[in-house]
């Protein structure tokens, strides 16, 4: 949670904007977040990172359960830092 509460406060918004945008919205809307695609042959037309079939969702899903930026970048070598502030920011 305190991942998610400094990853939020780094991008401009509020933990709790954060989470409800998030959830308002499903993932960010690809006409605003220049990171992101939706292709329905991939990931089930799921929202992914440009150029990746990882779908966005699973970036929430890691910093809600404590992971850092850097933890995920690590671990999804294919998605870039830029990437990850472009998709924060538009939820």
């Amino acid at each position: 949670m305190l991942a998610l509460t400094l990853v939020a406060m780094f991008a401009g918004l509020t933990l709790i904007d954060a989470q409800s945008r998030r959830h308002a919205l499903g993932m960010p809307d690809g006409s605003t977040c220049p990171s992101v695609e939706r292709v329905a042959e991939r990931a089930r037309g799921a929202w992914v990172f440009k150029g990746t079939r990882l779908p966005v969702n699973i970036l929430f899903e890691h910093l809600e359960a404590g992971a850092t930026v850097d933890n995920f970048l690590g671990w999804y070598e294919g998605v870039t830092r830029e990437q990850v502030l472009d998709a924060l920011e538009a939820c």
